[in-house]
């Protein structure tokens, strides 16, 4: 017996599920570089992709305080600010 994906199986439910409010818009105040994407928030391991880091050094990071982070519950974010905060004061630290 082969699966089927849910729209197949159950097309009249999917139709009618409702869409986030932000799922095609861009808020006027996300305020986040270019090459950071456009999300507000970054999982540990979003974020070590777009920093080229292993999730243990982001943590490290995180713990020495030298990268902001957001805990919701159990769940730790990284807001895309705190990534362009942490870049800029590593180019400070290369012009010295």
């Amino acid at each position: 017996m082969k699966r089927r994906n849910i729209e197949q199986r159950w097309p009249e439910k999917v139709k009618h599920w409702p869409q986030p409010p932000y799922a095609h818009e861009e808020s006027p105040n996300n305020r986040v570089s270019a090459s950071m994407g456009s999300q507000r928030l970054y999982t540990v391991k979003e974020a070590a992709e777009q920093l080229r880091l292993g999730q243990t050094k982001l943590y490290e990071l995180i713990a020495r305080r030298e990268l902001a982070a957001v805990h919701i519950g159990r769940a730790t974010r990284i807001p895309s600010a705190a990534l362009d905060e942490f870049v800029q004061m590593l180019r400070s630290y290369e012009s010295l």
